[in-house]
């Protein structure tokens, strides 16, 4: 994975996601399911105050477990709530509203089914941050939504119907264009604004 940050600050936080690929038949990899740790490697490239170009590189192994709820009870719920907050923010910021929404939507459904499960056993600032996580994904997908019904009485239609039109990366790129060009100056600060949240910040509302 690549990712381009930009600028950063000593605040600044950004949160990946990351998956098994699926076992195919032949391969020689680690049967992941006798994995007790995982490797990570972070690779950072930038530009020093002398303006050299360096690389920094970071290492690490992290315990893993097969058990979710194991997973779930040690779970940083200002991490979690500050990534489901920046993810749909940086997806919007590509213009993918639809996707987004469906991003905030899954978002919200792992902080309500924590609040099922293991609500009784919250502390008070656990249960203010996945409650606070759940207001702030919604009022962000109502601000999206806003935005799709302006564009719906602008152009007789939600730009997103594109995404399944056969010529898919000439109609996104229109897509993305036009949205640059159309949105609200109060739903870009928005987006701009979520995409940099961090923990501290969860913290602190």
């Amino acid at each position: 994975m690549k990712v381009n940050i930009g600028n950063v600050t000593s605040d600044s936080e950004n949160f990946f996601e990351f998956g098994f690929k699926a076992k195919q038949p032949g391969d020689t990899n680690e049967d992941t399911d006798e994995l007790k740790e995982v490797p990570f490697q972070l690779q950072i490239s930038y530009v020093n105050k002398h303006k050299s170009q360096l690389l920094r590189v970071i290492t690490a192994k992290m315990p893993c477990t097969k058990e979710r709820s194991k997973a779930e009870e040690e779970a940083d719920m200002a991490l979690m709530g500050a990534h489901a907050i920046q993810s749909t923010a940086q997806i919007s910021k590509q213009r993918e509203y639809t996707m987004a929404q469906s991003n905030a939507s899954s978002k919200k459904a792992w902080f309500k089914e924590q609040e099922t499960t293991r609500g009784s056993q919250f502390t008070a600032v656990q249960a203010k941050l996945g409650a606070t996580t759940i207001s702030e994904l919604a009022c962000y997908a109502g601000v999206l939504q806003r935005e799709q019904r302006d564009e719906a009485m602008t152009f007789g239609g939600d730009l997103s119907d594109d995404d399944c039109s056969e010529d898919l990366e000439s109609k996104r790129q229109k897509k993305i264009t036009i949205r640059s060009r159309t949105q609200k100056d109060s739903s870009a600060n928005m987006m701009f604004a979520k995409s940099k949240m961090t923990t501290s910040a969860m913290l602190k509302k």
